[in-house]
């Protein structure tokens, strides 16, 4: 069997930890409605079969409160109120269990009810298996 046939069937701990997305790019929204933000796709499958997304997202406001909202192929599966002025990390965590395998699409929402400015720097997402 050839080296690299031996790595691809490698066994998958459940509870291993794989990165998905990184990004440092700073951007904001002043809308009123959630607005994509950042975004990526990942694959299920019965060998990255995730349990469980953990995102970590540096996340402020100008004023008042803002949502960050974490959307899994268009269905929001979690909404992070935002009222630092300052940059603050936010840790999120979302179940996936349940979706489906294939190719699934990843977005940060951002909004802000009042128009306020709502920022986002830092994104990490880790899958969980």
């Amino acid at each position: 069997m050839p080296e690299h046939a031996k790595i691809l069937h490698m066994p998958i701990t459940v509870g291993v930890p794989v990165m998905l997305a990184f990004d440092e790019t700073e951007v904001s929204t002043t809308n009123t409605t959630a607005t994509t933000v950042k975004y990526f796709t990942f694959l299920k499958s019965s060998i990255l079969n995730y349990k469980l997304l953990k995102i970590h997202a540096e996340l402020k406001v100008s004023s008042g409160t803002g949502y960050a909202q974490v959307v899994i192929d268009g269905s929001v599966l979690k909404e992070e109120p935002v009222s630092d002025t300052e940059y603050k990390l936010h840790a999120i965590e979302v179940s996936v269990a349940n979706i489906g395998f294939g190719i699934h699409t990843f977005e940060l929402k951002l909004y802000h009810p009042d128009g306020a400015t709502i920022y986002n720097k830092g994104l990490e997402v880790v899958g969980i298996i």
